[in-house]
C-alpha cells in the first residue's frame, strides 16, 4: 500500500502531471481549445455543420492527400507551439527551477505535451478511420495522409525549437553561473539533509519533484534557492521577449495569407485556417 502511494505521488508531482493540473486550475481557457478540437475530430461538436469533415478530410486545391494534410500539420504545429509559448509566458514564474536548466523552452514543451499528445493520437486514429470507412481508401493510403500531417507538425516543431536554442540564453550564458544540470553532475557540496530542506522550500512555490528530458528520461528537480532572484527573472524575461517575437511572426504570416487569398495556392485547407485562428486567440 505504501509503495502504491509512493508511486502515485511520484507521478502526480512530476512536471508533466503538474503542468496538466496547472492547465485545469489556472488556464481553463487554453484547455477549452483542446476540448473543442477533440470535439471536432470525434464529431461530437459541429457535426450538423460539417466541421469534423474539415479536419478528417482536409482539402487543398480540390484534392485530399499528403499535401492537404501536410498544410494542416503545419497549422497544427503552429497552434501547438503557440500553446506552449502562451503557457510558458503565463506559468514559467511558478517553476523557478526552469531558469536553471539548459534549453529551457525545449524542456518545458516536452513536459507540457500530455494533453496535445492525447489530442494528436485521437486525431490520427479518427483520420485513419474516416479515410478507410467513409472514403474507402486503403490502410496505406490513409497512412499516407497521416504521414503528411505528422511531417508538417514535425517541421514546425523542429524549426521553433531551433529558434529558441539559438535565441534563448540560460543562466550560465547570462551570468556565468553553473546550471542545475551541471551541478547535479558534480559531487554536491550541500549535505543531503540541507538539500532536502532547500527543495521543500522550493515546493512552496509549486511542487515539482521530477521533469522529463528528451528522449523521455526522468531527472530530479534541483533547488534554486542559492540563485539570486534577479538571475532567474532575467532568464525568464529574455525568453518571454523571444517568444513574443515568434508570436508576431506567426501573426504576420496569418495576415499575409488573408491578403493573398485570391490566389488559389494561398487558399489553405479550412482545418488549417481554424487552427491558425485558434492560435491567434
Amino acid at each position: 500500500m505504501k509503495r502504491a502511494h509512493s508511486f502515485i505521488q511520484k507521478i502526480f508531482y512530476s512536471f508533466p502531471a503538474q503542468l496538466a493540473v496547472m492547465l485545469l486550475k489556472k488556464n481553463q481557457l487554453l484547455l477549452i481549445y483542446w476540448l473543442l478540437l477533440i470535439g471536432f475530430v470525434t464529431s461530437i461538436i459541429g457535426n450538423r455543420f460539417g466541421i469534423p469533415y474539415l479536419f478528417l478530410d482536409a482539402e487543398y486545391m480540390g484534392t485530399v492527400g499528403f499535401i492537404s494534410f501536410f498544410i494542416t500539420g503545419l497549422a497544427f504545429g503552429i497552434f501547438y507551439m503557440a500553446f506552449n509559448i502562451t503557457s510558458y509566458m503565463l506559468n514559467s514564474f511558478r517553476f523557478p527551477f526552469l531558469a536553471s536548466l539548459y534549453k529551457t523552452f525545449e524542456k518545458y514543451s516536452l513536459n507540457n505535451s500530455v494533453i496535445p499528445a492525447v489530442f494528436y493520437l485521437v486525431y490520427v486514429i479518427c483520420v485513419i478511420r474516416f479515410q478507410m470507412f467513409y472514403q474507402l481508401k486503403s490502410f496505406l493510403e490513409s497512412l499516407y495522409c497521416v504521414a503528411g500531417l505528422i511531417s508538417g507538425t514535425s517541421i514546425v516543431v523542429f524549426l521553433t525549437i531551433k529558434y529558441f536554442r539559438h535565441t534563448n540564453k540560460d543562466i550560465y550564458k547570462l551570468f556565468g553561473v553553473a546550471s542545475a544540470e551541471d551541478e547535479s553532475k558534480r559531487v554536491r557540496k550541500i549535505s543531503p539533509i540541507r538539500d532536502s530542506e532547500l527543495r521543500k522550500a522550493d515546493r512552496k512555490i509549486w511542487r515539482v519533484d521530477t521533469y522529463l528530458v528528451f528522449p523521455f528520461k526522468q531527472k530530479i528537480v534541483r533547488s534554486t534557492s542559492h540563485y539570486k532572484s534577479f538571475m532567474l527573472e532575467s532568464v525568464f524575461r529574455q525568453n518571454h521577449i523571444n517568444a513574443a517575437v515568434l508570436e508576431m511572426i506567426i501573426f504576420i504570416t496569418f495576415i499575409l495569407l488573408g491578403l493573398f487569398r485570391d490566389y488559389a495556392i494561398f487558399r489553405i485547407p479550412a482545418s488549417a485556417s481554424v487552427l491558425l485562428l485558434l492560435q491567434l486567440l
